[in-house]
């Protein structure tokens, strides 16, 4: 999962729903190779039961944790652009 997610936090995707789709697509084909299945609705279970949140979900929450540490470090210029993409 960390190394399909790598620098996106950082890095703007460009088509959003589109590359949020085949991420999406790509973690679900992985679960379905992993659980011998092709039922969306068993992946859909899996997912709630592992605790495995939609990209979106992931993204936001990485974006997120990046900014805040961006923020509190010890560099002037990091702080102030990190506070500001913040808010």
């Amino acid at each position: 999962m960390a190394c399909l997610l790598y620098a996106l936090e950082a890095c703007p995707i460009n088509r959003p729903k589109t590359q949020e789709k085949s991420l999406e697509f790509t973690i679900n084909r992985v679960l379905m190779k992993i659980f011998r299945t092709v039922s969306v609705n068993v992946i859909r279970e899996c997912r709630l039961w592992f605790g495995i949140p939609d990209i979106k979900v992931l993204v936001v929450k990485r974006k997120k944790k990046f900014l805040m540490k961006f923020a509190n470090s010890a560099n002037g210029l990091c702080q102030l652009f990190g506070v500001g993409a913040l808010h």
